[in-house]
């Protein structure tokens, strides 16, 4: 049978869908080589009645094709608070793999329910799992979820999460994550790969007393003269007299007589000053 005429028999079921045709769209999928057809019964999953066959779209989580896994996901995300329900009764699986792909549904839904369900999962012991969970929790907009980040970034030393952490917090425009994250390294140095990630928080959702203590003690080095650059572009943006703080004309100077800094990066401080 021609393609064409496998698409529109896929139309002619989605059309009258009962139980069986369901069903059949499921194996159909499971078994399909054409693109066109896949994404064709993918998108009538995403819109018909898949409660009685949760269980079935769930198993291919563990499937060894990407795309049905994939797909699994989108089927979820479209679905709303009942896959909730059903996504969490699942959370404990024993496979990480499968935990990341519940994670990624429950994104897609974004409901208050799957939120809480997200937030459980910044404590999962996979720690790609984890990471994961700590960027959505931020995507989501989840903002009761900072104590808890905070909380993870003090436990924690894994360089990935503490970055991603700091990311989350950023994106979740929390004055108090960032003054936390700030007293943490009050008494410690802000470890190198966290520097970029750090000055970007601070810059961006740090209140002017947290921005003038980070001035106070930051080191000049050519490895991050671009962070320092959108550092000081962005907190003057936000606080224009910051660009009179002595601490910040002595940055730009040591950035402006830098050889080793790109030409077009100086432009951009020049351009600030004028």
């Amino acid at each position: 049978m021609k393609e064409e005429e496998r698409l529109l028999q896929i139309y002619e079921m989605m059309e009258s869908p009962d139980q069986e045709k369901i069903r059949q769209l499921i194996e159909i999928l499971k078994k399909e080589d054409s693109i066109a057809m896949r994404e064709a019964i993918v998108t009538s999953l995403k819109y018909l009645d898949l409660q009685p066959f949760y269980e079935e779209i769930f198993n291919l989580f563990s499937s060894e094709d990407a795309y049905l896994r994939n797909a699994a996901v989108e089927i979820f995300g479209a679905k709303g608070s009942d896959a909730v329900a059903f996504l969490t009764s699942k959370m404990d699986s024993q496979y990480h793999e499968v935990r990341k792909l519940i994670l990624d549904s429950l994104v897609l839904i974004g409901s208050p329910e799957a939120q809480l369900a997200v937030r459980a999962y910044i404590y999962d012991e996979n720690p790609n799992v984890q990471i994961t969970a700590v960027e959505y929790v931020g995507k989501l907009q989840d903002k009761e979820s900072v104590p808890e980040l905070i909380k993870l970034f003090k436990q924690k030393d894994e360089p990935m999460l503490r970055s991603t952490i700091i990311q989350s917090i950023t994106e979740l425009e929390s004055e108090e994550g960032c003054r936390e994250i700030f007293k943490y390294f009050s008494n410690t140095e802000i470890p190198e790969y966290l520097l970029p990630d750090f000055l970007k928080m601070v810059a961006k959702v740090g209140d002017l007393e947290t921005i003038l203590k980070t001035l106070n003690i930051l080191k000049y080095s050519t490895a991050v003269a671009k962070d320092l650059i959108d550092f000081i572009e962005e907190t003057a943006n936000r606080f224009p007299e910051i660009k009179n703080n002595p601490k910040v004309q002595d940055m730009i100077s040591k950035i402006l007589n830098d050889p080793f800094v790109d030409e077009e990066l100086k432009e951009i401080l020049r351009g600030e000053e004028q």
